[in-house]
């Protein structure tokens, strides 16, 4: 199975209700899912689901890219910012289809996830940074330990 884990795009630093999960993304966020949109339509398997956190950052980067491939992004709370990667880990098998799954959310959860299941025993070291995608290569039934395929993110933002 593929698995493509997504950092949200850059995103501003304050939100309008002064909450951290309204934060909105920023032009350069914008261009970044864009960006990760037009890699993503090139994948074999091709992107069957789309699970990301409900943040507005992170919605905001899936929603482009759904709506860019033509599928409706679910929403799920094990995605949102300081949720334990073991909770995602744990659904993965739920949600494995034919096709390729993408994730998006937020750190330190994303860049756990991307070195556990890339097969890097140091859980920290994947260091994704915003509007970077990583793609594996897994086994949905024993997620851990497969194998980093692919990075990506837009050159033109720092």
């Amino acid at each position: 199975m593929l698995i493509v884990i997504i950092r949200h795009g850059q995103a501003e630093a304050y939100s309008n209700d002064g909450t951290d999960f309204s934060r909105m993304l920023k032009p350069a966020g914008e261009r970044q899912a864009a960006y990760l949109a037009d890699r993503l339509a090139g994948i074999e398997p091709a992107v069957t689901r789309i699970v990301s956190s409900r943040a507005a950052r992170a919605w905001r980067t899936a929603s482009i890219i759904g709506q860019a491939l033509g599928i409706v992004v679910e929403a799920e709370d094990c995605l949102l910012v300081d949720e334990p990667a073991s909770t995602v880990i744990d659904r993965i098998a739920e949600w494995a289809e034919s096709g390729a799954l993408v994730l998006v959310g937020h750190n330190p959860q994303v860049s756990q996830l991307a070195a556990l299941l890339g097969g890097n025993t140091n859980a920290g070291s994947m260091g994704q940074r915003t509007g970077e995608a990583v793609v594996i290569e897994i086994d949905p039934a024993d997620p851990i330990g497969g194998s980093a395929v692919d990075r990506w993110r837009c050159s033109e933002v720092p």
